[in-house]
């Protein structure tokens, strides 16, 4: 039976206005939820399942993403509005459990049904209410920001606090209310959609994938432009409100579209990404714009690819389209950022990321979302309300962020600590940075030096551990990125003053890449020079490992006094050690009890080697599984 025929006469442009608004309270905070599972459930996948089992990873994923699919079967079978229904009482729930139920397996699993759940709720709105999804998304995307810039980064589900479960509740009861809010839609007024505009529903996928590394990575953009957080997440929101405010009136300044063929409107937006990224992927100074553009872009396109442009036709496409459509750019978003990520971040792919969305989101056109039906006043209103909760969101960091100040010079006797923090998932896989922080603090060393941290990776939780660390433990910091998009490597926080630096990469790699870093902190007595590395992990890459200490030696070369601390993935016996020995730096864990261990295996593989002109007065390993590493202190007197 026809949908349409069983809906009532059209109702009052007021009522009409009012089920619009709800229609946008729905999908923005739908957007919002959606983009906090993601993140709770890819990080839990890659670290319950094991990054190694690529297979069983896939399938997984690949599982909860196609079960998106579903929600076309639903259409079909109980309609439209009960899948409505069905799809946001059961995101809602999966959402809420993510919040309150800590144990990785639980969330991994909770993540995979909310995901599922909600593709049935936005297959159920992108039936026929494509245009008001297309503003709510914008919404939600700058509501994500808003949220994440006020939390320094940090997403709600990795806080565990009552404030931010409080604003969880409010989120998922908001959505809920929105849903039940929808009534006196009437299918017949709003506009038919041809086949080919269905599927520029297809960039959905990609165009999020974007977002997650780059339009909205608040690390990325630190790192990119050396800004810090605030002045760094001042550029997003600019670009994010901005394209939010041009979304709604993009039909009166594009040019339109003839005879269904894809128009100069989507390809001047599309130019506007492309230069966008180029300036990012430049640095420095010309990052800056490039992130105001891409992120502008990124919402515009986005919104074009979800309104798609209304058809003469009089049939609307069948619902297996649509479902198609959707599904396949939900997957095609995974397969995308599975390879982005298992190559470390490489440029190329980030290329064929944007291309993949521009190419699809293009061929919609532009949207026709002026008529006043569709675009209520207080539409614009909530645009500006918006924008400017991201300037509080914003204000709120400049006025409250502070970079750490080093302290005084270091005595004759300093304190120092190797720490792998496994990007902050405990033993358990459980992730809890506040716990690593305390580990830290407890032991309180003069300097740390951190091995596997990201200031962004959608694996990693997607938030900028290096900024938040430092803050927390009011330590400056030197990072040295390791992977190609500058978002994961090693960092070395101190409270000692840092008089200089350098990073660099390792040439030769096994796995994901590896670097050093070079700081000289002041003390009494002059500078100590400092080194923090990660050498490859595989047990078969003992030619790498030589490789890169190699190279490590070669960086060192000779400077006295100095300590170099880390991850060596070897064991004390091994021949890597001897020829650290031999070159001038000595194990200072030669005087630990014989079955010490550092690592769940029973091996002793981080260590803090010595000139032999700085003397050790204590070495030890504290056993706090905060990580899958075991932290190793020392204290030692440097020469005068």
């Amino acid at each position: 039976m026809n949908e349409t025929a069983e809906q009532p006469p059209r109702p009052p442009r007021t009522l009409v206005a009012t089920n619009h608004l709800y229609l946008l309270a729905v999908v923005g905070l739908a957007t919002t939820l959606m983009l906090q599972s993601m993140r709770v459930f890819t990080s839990y996948m890659v670290f319950v399942i094991d990054q190694a089992n690529r297979v069983d990873l896939a399938i997984t994923v690949f599982s909860t993403f196609g079960a998106i699919a579903l929600g076309g079967v639903l259409l079909k079978t109980v309609r439209f509005r009960r899948t409505l229904l069905i799809g946001a009482f059961i995101f809602g729930i999966g959402r809420l459990g993510l919040q309150f139920l800590e144990l990785p397996e639980a969330r991994l699993i909770l993540g995979a049904v909310a995901m599922a759940a909600w593709g049935w709720l936005m297959l159920a709105v992108f039936r026929h209410w494509r245009e008001s999804a297309a503003i709510g998304v914008g919404f939600g995307i700058a509501l994500d920001l808003v949220i994440r810039i006020a939390a320094s980064t940090r997403d709600l589900p990795w806080n565990p606090g009552p404030a931010e479960h409080l604003v969880t509740v409010i989120l998922v009861v908001g959505m809920l209310v929105g849903v039940a809010g929808i009534r006196g839609l009437h299918i017949q007024q709003l506009p038919e959609y041809s086949t080919r505009s269905v599927w520029s529903l297809a960039a959905f996928g990609p165009g999020i994938a974007l977002y997650f590394i780059v339009t909205g990575n608040l690390g990325l953009v630190q790192e990119a432009t050396g800004l810090p957080l605030p002045e760094g997440a001042l550029l997003i929101a600019l670009g994010t409100a901005l394209g939010l405010r041009f979304s709604l009136v993009a039909r009166d300044l594009l040019p339109g579209a003839e005879g269904g063929r894809v128009t100069t409107g989507p390809l001047i937006i599309a130019i506007l990404l492309a230069m966008g990224l180029f300036l990012i992927g430049q640095g420095g100074i010309l990052a800056a714009p490039g992130f105001i553009l891409s992120s502008a872009a990124g919402v515009v396109l986005l919104g074009f690819a979800v309104a798609g442009r209304p058809s003469s036709d009089d049939a609307e496409p069948p619902i297996a389209y649509l479902t198609l459509a959707f599904t396949s750019g939900m997957l095609l978003k995974v397969g995308l950022l599975f390879l982005y990520y298992m190559y470390s971040g490489l440029p190329l792919l980030l290329g064929v990321i944007a291309a993949t969305f521009v190419l699809l989101a293009i061929s919609a056109g532009v949207p026709d979302t002026s008529r006043p039906i569709y675009q209520p006043r207080a539409v614009m209103i909530g645009a500006g309300a918006m924008a400017a909760a991201l300037a509080l969101a914003t204000a709120f960091q400049l006025f409250t962020h502070q970079e750490a100040e080093a302290g005084p010079p270091g005595g004759t006797e300093i304190t120092v600590m190797t720490y792998n923090i496994q990007n902050g998932f405990d033993l358990e896989n459980r992730f809890d940075l506040e716990s690593i922080a305390r580990t830290i603090e407890d032991e309180d060393p003069d300097v740390v030096v951190i091995q596997e941290i990201a200031r962004g990776w959608l694996v990693t939780a997607d938030l900028d551990q290096v900024t938040w660390l430092s803050r927390r433990l009011d330590m400056q910091y030197v990072y040295g990125a390791n992977s190609d998009d500058s978002l994961w490597g090693n960092a070395i926080f101190s409270r000692l003053p840092i008089q200089e630096s350098t990073t660099t990469q390792y040439s030769d790699t096994d796995n994901l890449k590896r670097g050093a870093i070079e700081v000289a902190v002041e003390t009494d007595s002059g500078p100590v020079w400092i080194y923090g590395t990660h050498l490859d992990n595989p047990s078969d890459a003992d030619e790498v490992r030589f490789s890169q200490g190699r190279e490590l030696l070669a960086l060192w070369d000779g400077k006295r006094p100095a300590l170099a601390l880390g991850d060596y993935n070897a064991d004390p016996d091994d021949e890597l050690l001897a020829e650290f020995d031999a070159a001038g730096l000595r194990d200072l864990g030669v005087d630990l009890p014989d079955d010490a261990f550092t690592s769940p295996s029973g091996r002793r593989i981080d260590y803090i080697l010595a000139t032999e002109d700085i003397e050790l007065i204590d070495i030890h390993i504290t056993e706090v599984w905060t990580s899958d590493h075991l932290p190793v202190i020392a204290t030692v007197r440097v020469p005068d």
